[in-house]
């Protein structure tokens, strides 16, 4: 039997997911900014009312929601969802080869109707009563059914940089890179001029690709595939078919597999195993990897001070202090050379040009209406302030003694962060939900080591 509180756990996550892959990138509702805005608003407050029943899980009680949520735990039912997250897939891809037919998308029904047949017959052979449950090749069919559908999108859609021009900035870069030029300058393309905005982790972690001539989303597939893997591995041998199940509905989700063309993949990778090895207590190694997270995104720096907590209250500060050095010493190791080479330029393209933009918030966000407030050139000191009183309030109460409480506070104040946020594009929220996926791990008790987690 499941704590009664796993089912008040994935309830709300399930709804979570819905939501999100629902909103993706924001609608054009062919309306003012503002009545757009307030269109959001109650989307807004769903997505923060089920953020707090997620995080704030209550016993349930007798009855009969005890049983429809407490069902949601089944790994069947789970595998179940995953299913219809990757039928809904299936269509999402098919709208977005007709929406970009101009850039070369180009579904070919051929190709696309095995895929995501033979995909869903797959995990379909999973949700059979009579079939004895079976955690590996559970996992295998998520693998290879994430794969195939990884596959089929690049050959069907080319990287397009009037759809998104983050890959084809990056590959611009690394041959930059690889020509011995400094890769932090202005690229012209077809559609536009920008400036490399990514810091060098991230360059770093797809040059393999701009080196062997393939296409960048191959590098997405290889973290992804480990990002499962590593999971699967983490979760004690009791619960991997739950936990297999639950990756599937992220891995398989609509809106993931629309956006193949984002570079966020390898910082998931980096950050999900600094987490499972501090959960090891291999916190040199977490540090190392925590390191190269920093090297990959800005979004570990709003994490790293709630890493520093757990370390401190769980830890203490003498280890706290040598894994804050250690993770330094490993983003500077990867970010200095860049940063010494073109000190303005390497700055301009990291933070500053991205303080003098206008607030451009369309899914879910608060961002319009606090910089309608404080002015958009104090948004950034308000968001400082939000997350100086989150991470306050969580080493006052104690929030990080445990891990799922860290994972916790990580998920609050990267969902502050997002939601005061400047810019506020819909992948953000990919990130939130991967944490709050590990949250859910972890409070819940399936993986290795970790008890359930008090309900509160």
């Amino acid at each position: 039997m499941f704590p009664m509180s796993c089912g008040a756990r994935i309830g709300p996550l399930l709804l979570l997911l819905v939501l999100l892959n629902a909103e993706g990138d924001g609608f054009h509702l062919a309306r003012s900014p503002a009545r757009d805005q307030l269109f959001l608003l109650p989307i807004t407050l769903l997505f923060c009312t089920l953020l707090f029943l997620l995080l704030r899980a209550q016993p349930l009680h007798p009855g009969r929601s005890r049983n429809l949520l407490a069902g949601l735990a089944r790994g069947r039912v789970l595998v179940a969802c995953a299913i219809a997250s990757l039928a809904a897939a299936s269509g999402l891809l098919l709208v977005e080869s007709h929406y970009y037919a101009s850039f070369g998308y180009q579904l070919h029904p051929w190709a696309a109707a095995p895929v995501f047949s033979g995909s869903i017959l797959l995990l379909g052979l999973h949700v059979l009563p009579a079939r004895r449950r079976n955690d590996a090749a559970l996992l295998g069919a998520v693998l290879l059914s994430y794969a195939a559908v990884t596959c089929l999108s690049i050959a069907s859609f080319p990287l397009a940089v009037q759809r998104s021009d983050m890959l084809p900035l990056l590959a611009a870069a690394g041959r930059s890179l690889l020509d011995g030029t400094n890769p932090y300058h202005l690229y012209t393309f077809p559609s536009e001029t920008v400036f490399l905005s990514y810091l060098p982790g991230t360059l770093l972690a797809y040059l393999p690709a701009v080196l062997l001539h393939v296409d960048l989303r191959c590098i997405n597939l290889l973290c992804g595939l480990a990002l499962a893997v590593l999971l699967y591995r983490a979760a004690s041998p009791a619960h991997r078919f739950q936990v297999t199940a639950l990756i599937a509905v992220w891995l398989l989700s609509p809106y993931l597999l629309y956006r193949h063309e984002i570079y966020t993949a390898p910082h998931w990778l980096a950050l999900t195993a600094s987490l499972l090895l501090l959960a090891r207590r291999r916190l040199f190694a977490s540090a190392v990897c925590f390191g190269i997270s920093i090297a990959l995104s800005q979004f570990s720096w709003v994490l790293f001070p709630f890493y520093l907590l757990y370390l401190v209250q769980r830890h203490g500060r003498t280890p706290a202090t040598r894994s804050a050095a250690v993770a330094l010493l490993t983003a500077a190791i990867i970010v200095v050379p860049f940063l010494l080479r073109a000190p303005h330029a390497f700055l301009f393209g990291v933070l500053s040009h991205w303080q003098h933009q206008a607030v451009s918030a369309r899914p879910i966000n608060l961002s319009y209406w606090l910089a309608a407030a404080v002015g958009a050139s104090h948004l950034q000191q308000a968001q400082t302030v939000v997350l100086a009183i989150v991470f306050l309030s969580c080493a006052r109460r104690g929030c990080c003694q445990t891990f799922a409480g860290c994972l916790g506070s990580m998920s609050v104040a990267l969902s502050a962060f997002i939601l005061l946020n400047i810019l506020v594009w819909g992948y953000f929220f990919l990130l939130l939900e991967m944490l709050l996926l590990l949250y859910v791990f972890v409070a819940n008790g399936w993986l290795k080591g970790e008890p359930p987690a008090a309900v509160t």
